[in-house]
């Protein structure tokens, strides 16, 4: 017991490094995997689950400290079971922490899963016959692992990355309603307009430079009452408070960028490095600010990223890149049910039951007609067009369950239903249609 109570915790020696970065005199020595194609956020390698809150960053500032650029971490247990793999001779491990449940009545441990269900199965349990404590464990990252393939290294042009940032701010400032007002010679978020303002892009040295400053100013506006409602009116009075929220912002932009794969150059790190200079005092007279700022952080980057339709955009210019320049003689409609009494046993139902209905033309609108162009001519292109940046002149709600995309390719009509698991053909939609059409002929 008394060997633990001597042993550092993992968040003193986390704020001691970080406070440690910022002093040295040769800061960047530890950087130069953000230099080689950026990095990713850290993951169990067997689990593949990312790692998060202070064990995010705990992970992401060892691997800048070794200059570690595989995002993968594993237990010593999980490296034993690989076949032809160990640990490398003379590597230190880095300590996470975690929590677990334990059973005062049973004197056993359990996951937050196990408590869960356990309460759920047995009402008679009650919370106070358990109590929350933390677990150290200790990882390495694949690089000290001997005999481990190193991960596959995907193809990715600046211009595809470039792209995407683009598109995941964009996408951000829409669905948080906060508007990107560009010109001028600063960069900063206004509580009081709720809006945000930037220098032109041409103005900054590098897109990082700028993708990093836009995703920075964001994270400021999650602030607001209709976001996460995080007071921070009138923190430039308050040095302290204003410390506080810029260690967020801060925090909170490298971890969007981690997620979006910005590449992160020299230039750019020492920026960030010197912006956060000026904290270091804090951070040293009490460590908990910078756990505080972690936690704050880490949930705003989540919001960020949920807002910014992060893996949607990726997977649709991903499958951007596979389609043909050039998309001719190929259009679609969305078809919505009608809200009418008969359609409520199949509103936003899978297709297996809606099956058991009568989809037919009958029973939907069709709402929307257009021709196909490069970012919509496949099922997976419209779904991501229609829940992420829909048309200024779609009135339907966002695709989803129970909807019917017709495709029209080259005069050969489908429809397809759109189900939890993607899309299912549905034949009888396209016949009645036709049936309808040759009578009004006659």
């Amino acid at each position: 017991m008394e060997e633990k109570q001597q042993r550092k915790s993992v968040r003193d020696e986390l704020a001691e490094k970080f406070v440690s970065i910022l002093e040295s005199d040769r800061p960047f020595e530890w950087t130069k995997s953000w230099t080689t194609g950026g990095f990713s956020l850290p993951y169990n390698g067997q689990t593949g689950r990312h790692y998060n809150g202070i064990n995010r960053f705990v992970l992401m500032l060892k691997s800048l400290e070794r200059g570690y650029s595989d995002p993968r971490f594993y237990t010593f247990k999980q490296v034993s079971e690989m076949e032809g793999c160990k640990i490398r001779t003379g590597e230190k491990a880095t300590a996470v922490e975690y929590w677990l449940v334990w059973d005062t009545t049973k004197k056993r441990s359990m996951t937050f899963s196990q408590y869960t269900q356990l309460l759920r199965e047995d009402p008679s349990r009650k919370e106070d016959e358990f109590r929350i404590y933390p677990k150290t464990a200790y990882v390495f990252n694949a690089a000290q692992v001997e005999g481990l393939q190193p991960l596959p290294q995907p193809e990715k042009t600046s211009l595809e990355e470039d792209r995407l940032a683009e598109e995941v701010i964009s996408t951000m400032s829409e669905n948080m309603n906060v508007p990107l007002i560009y010109g001028g010679d600063e960069a900063y978020y206004s509580p009081t307009k709720d809006e945000i303002h930037l220098p032109r892009k041409n103005s900054f040295c590098s897109a990082a430079e700028y993708y990093g400053t836009a995703l920075h100013e964001l994270a400021h506006s999650t602030s607001s009452p209709d976001r996460l409602d995080r007071q921070i009116t009138g923190f430039w009075e308050d040095p302290d408070a204003y410390s506080r929220e810029e260690l967020r912002a801060e925090i909170a932009s490298t971890f969007a960028c981690a997620e979006i794969g910005i590449q992160m150059p020299d230039s750019v790190i020492e920026n960030h490095m010197a912006y956060v200079s000026s904290w270091i005092q804090q951070i040293k007279d009490d460590h908990n600010v910078l756990f505080a700022a972690l936690k704050d952080a880490d949930k705003t980057a989540d919001y960020m990223i949920e807002q910014g339709r992060v893996e949607i955009l990726r997977e649709k210019l991903a499958i951007e890149a596979q389609m043909p320049q050039d998309i001719q003689g190929i259009s679609y409609e969305i078809w919505q049910l009608k809200d009418i009494p008969e359609n409520r046993n199949i509103q936003f139902a899978d297709y297996a039951y809606a099956s058991l209905y009568r989809l037919t033309e009958s029973r939907y609108d069709k709402v929307y007609e257009a021709q196909a162009g490069k970012e919509d001519s496949s099922l997976d292109q419209i779904y991501m067009k229609f829940n992420v940046n829909r048309p200024s002149d779609f009135m339907g709600h966002s695709l989803s369950m129970s909807d019917v995309v017709v495709l029209n390719e080259d005069g050969k009509r489908t429809a397809w239903y759109c189900d939890s698991f993607g899309f299912q053909p549905v034949k009888n939609f396209i016949r009645e249609q036709q049936t309808q059409k040759r009578g009004m002929s006659r």
